[in-house]
């Protein structure tokens, strides 16, 4: 919701525009019967700011968590701000509802959708460059996985892809197989059964961005429940 404000020059027209724009491809043009999260986007004549004086460091507000489904934020975010922001509601309500976001690429295969897991540098654009001319890319950096239904299901995220040409979509693809990138001298899949493994493997690929203590237990028990009921694990060296 973009609320009003008696102030004739605040950026509220142009953050609106950047917004829309961001997410265009996946905008409902009529009003859901259930809404699951709510941001308020206001104006605050006062922003509050945090001065660390010995790092000469100053942060801004982001935003104050009002309910379990309620954000309350300002004109003073950007849109790389709100891409921040939209990441958190995401993760949080995937955590509640049997799924989570994985950084890898993914392409539809057949009638499914293989996704290629990795850190920063592993490959999964590389790959995803690879594959585009023959088979259908969905994501180049981030993939959502779900279960519903006893089924374990592909979404792409709202989020613009650093490869241009992936347009997404509100579609959900059966999930296919999931490797894990590895630099080699050699080209090779080996299946991957070590459940164990599989689990670390997944969990590294978070341990570079900061998460609390709450979310870090979702996320561990949506990965753990996936790896125990999912078969599909392989090693891709590159």
């Amino acid at each position: 919701t973009f609320f009003d404000s008696d102030f004739k020059d605040i950026p509220k027209e142009k953050l609106k525009k950047e917004i829309l724009a961001y997410i265009k491809s996946l905008i409902l043009v009529q009003k859901p019967n259930k809404i699951d999260y709510l941001v308020d986007i206001v104006w605050e004549q006062e922003i509050h700011t945090i001065y660390f004086k010995k790092e000469k460091t100053s942060y801004l507000k982001f935003y104050t968590k009002q309910t379990q489904n309620k954000t309350i934020t300002s004109y003073a975010l950007s849109i790389v701000g709100f891409r921040k922001l939209l990441t958190n509601i995401i993760s949080e309500l995937l955590h509640r509802n049997n799924g989570f976001m994985l950084h890898s690429s993914a392409a539809k295969i057949g009638n499914r959708v293989d996704i290629f897991a990795g850190p920063s540098g592993a490959g999964k654009s590389t790959i995803a460059g690879m594959l585009k001319d023959r088979y259908p890319v969905l994501s180049d950096d981030i993939s959502i996985i779900r279960k519903e239904g006893g089924k374990y299901y592909f979404y792409q995220t709202p989020f613009v892809d650093k490869a241009f040409w992936i347009k997404n979509k509100r579609e959900k693809y059966s999930l296919g197989r999931v490797f894990f990138l590895r630099k080699a001298k050699y080209f090779r899949i080996m299946k991957l059964a070590d459940k164990e493994k599989v689990v670390k493997l997944m969990l590294m690929l978070f341990e570079d961005h900061y998460i609390g203590k709450e979310y870090r237990l979702k996320l561990t028990k949506n990965i753990l429940g996936f790896t125990a009921e999912y078969n599909d694990f392989y090693y891709l060296n590159l």
